[in-house]
Formats: structure tokens, C-alpha cells, sequence
């Protein structure tokens, strides 16, 4: 407990890397259900617990996975506001929220590379790589049950943007 961890979804994930890795594939965690956490992008971490089979893994993806939203941040927003400077500023306010780097130092959450995947479908998109784009969103449906929701909203929200506007 000594970087703060809630130990609850850290456990969950730790003991469903340590069943994948060790061959027992999607087995019981360690209350005795099935998981409720489930998420497939987390197979991609199997090879390290092949290596080394240590929770550590996973406090390292979760800081990496945030850590990559930080140039994706700045590289969207000097595309789209056309100024470093405003880029730079908006990217370091993502990077210094404070609820945002709490939830590095509280328990292990999947979704820490929803933000990444997201705005690199952006970022993509903006430079004409659509392939890369609709990649990027669709991988999202794999981060955590409950993620699509989150794709659903954003649709939403572009729909109701174009409303009043002609088709082109």
C-alpha cells in the first residue's frame, strides 16, 4: 500500500495477467467469480509476465499509457489551433491534472489507454490516415467493458453538431 493502491483492481488484473500467463487462461479471479473486469486489450501484457511474472507490469503500462496521451494531446492541438505555444499549454494542463495523475497512484485501471487510442484516432484522422483512425476507435471497444459507451456519446455529440446543417 505504499503507493496508495485500492489493491482492488490491481489485484483483479494481477490475478487474471498471472492465470493468462501461466496457461489457465480465463479462470476465476481471486473472489472466486468470474472477471468483472474484463478487458482483451490486457493480453498484449502476457509476454512480460512470461518474462517476469510481477504486478510490477502493470503500475509501468498504466504510467506509460498516460504518459503516451501527452504528445498525442499536443500534436492534435497544434493541428487543429495551428499555435505551439497553445498546444504546448494545453498539453501540460492534461498532463498536470491532478485527478489525472491521482489515478496513477490509485489502483490499475485499463482505461488509462482510452485517452491515447481516442485522440490518436484523431490525430489520424486529421492527417487522412482513416485505416489508422477507425483502428485506433475500434481497439477502444476492447480497453474495458463499458468503453463503447463512450465511442456511442461521442458519435452523439457529432450528430447533434451537424443538426440544421445541409448534407454535403
Amino acid at each position: 500500500d505504499a503507493f496508495q493502491f485500492g489493491l482492488w483492481d490491481f489485484g483483479i488484473y494481477d490475478s487474471f495477467m498471472h492465470n493468462m500467463a501461466s496457461g489457465k487462461g480465463f479462470m476465476k479471479d481471486f473472489r472466486g467469480g468470474l472477471y468483472d473486469h474484463f478487458s482483451p486489450i490486457m493480453l498484449l501484457l502476457v509476454p512480460f509476465y512470461w518474462i517476469c511474472d510481477t504486478p510490477v507490469h502493470l503500475i509501468w503500462f498504466q504510467s506509460a499509457a498516460m504518459a503516451a496521451g501527452i504528445p498525442v494531446m499536443y500534436a492534435l492541438a497544434k493541428k487543429y489551433l495551428r499555435s505551439p505555444e497553445l498546444a504546448l499549454v494545453l498539453a501540460a494542463m492534461y498532463a498536470l491534472n491532478p485527478y489525472y495523475s491521482r489515478l496513477v497512484l490509485f489502483d490499475f485501471h485499463s482505461e488509462c489507454i482510452f485517452p491515447a487510442m481516442f485522440m490518436g484516432g484523431f490525430l489520424a484522422w486529421a492527417y487522412h490516415k482513416r485505416k489508422l483512425a477507425m483502428a485506433l476507435w475500434m481497439s477502444c471497444y476492447f480497453i474495458k467493458e463499458g468503453s463503447e459507451s463512450r465511442l456511442v456519446f461521442h458519435h452523439l455529440a457529432k450528430e447533434s453538431a451537424h443538426i440544421g446543417k445541409p448534407v454535403t
